[in-house]
């Protein structure tokens, strides 16, 4: 009697990885493009609550957001906010009160509410907190002189720099927005090759889309193209101006 064969022939093998190949790739994409959509959803859900917290604050303070102008200008301001990811003592007792408890870990939490979960560049600098970097352009009630921002005032008077209280001209202006952010002095989007400076990075490191927290707790997502530069310091083009 003839023995039976066991086991897979090679051709056969090699039909079976061709077919693995080919779901892994189409799948791939698929995985990756709903990670991308989790990651935007969680951003998007930060914002929100930095909205809710802003919305409790500013009764508690006559309508102003916390102040984030230069060290020294009130007694408070012990830490001051420079360029527009940097952030004043003031701000930062905001966000204990009011957003999130800083904590060693609040850089790299899953929950962390300070930073978008795809800004890496931030998420490894200023780990202790201390000088009040965090994942977002945070823009009111900062000092106008610490940051050329020309652009932010082109075409319909944005002059977010300056914004002290809720309301007024500026009220349809952004207020927290994804870092999209170039550097002059190294003349790119990256960091490193591997870490880009701003959230939603694509391939050319340049994010696709920008998320945008407005005043009245609204939240809006605009295409790469459509945010221009907003500012400029210290070898740094920052980008959020939407109009």
């Amino acid at each position: 009697m003839r023995s039976r064969r066991s086991g897979f022939t090679l051709i056969e093998m090699l039909l079976v990885v061709a077919l693995i190949s080919i779901l892994i790739a189409i799948l791939l994409p698929t995985l990756g493009k709903a990670k991308e959509g989790a990651l935007n959803m969680q951003c998007l859900a930060n914002m929100h609550n930095w909205g809710t917290a802003l919305a409790a604050y500013t009764p508690d303070n006559a309508g102003m957001f916390p102040d984030n102008r230069n060290a020294g200008t009130t007694p408070d301001l012990i830490v001051g906010g420079q360029h527009v990811s940097w952030n004043s003592s003031v701000v930062q007792k905001f966000w204990q009160r009011y957003l999130e408890p800083l904590t060693a870990a609040s850089k790299t939490d899953a929950v962390d509410m300070l930073n978008c979960p795809t800004q890496k560049w931030h998420q490894i600098n200023d780990m202790s907190l201390t000088g009040g970097l965090v994942g977002y352009f945070y823009l009111p009630h900062r000092t106008p002189t610490n940051i050329n921002y020309t652009f932010a005032n082109a075409g319909n008077g944005n002059i977010w720099a300056g914004k002290k209280r809720v309301g007024g001209p500026s009220r349809h202006t952004p207020i927290l927005i994804d870092m999209k952010q170039y550097s002059t002095s190294m003349s790119s989007w990256f960091y490193t090759p591997t870490v880009p400076f701003s959230s939603h990075a694509g391939a050319s490191g340049q994010p696709t889309h920008v998320n945008m927290l407005f005043e009245a707790g609204e939240t809006k997502t605009y295409q790469n193209a459509q945010v221009k530069m907003g500012a400029n310091m210290g070898g740094w083009d920052f980008h959020y101006d939407p109009f």
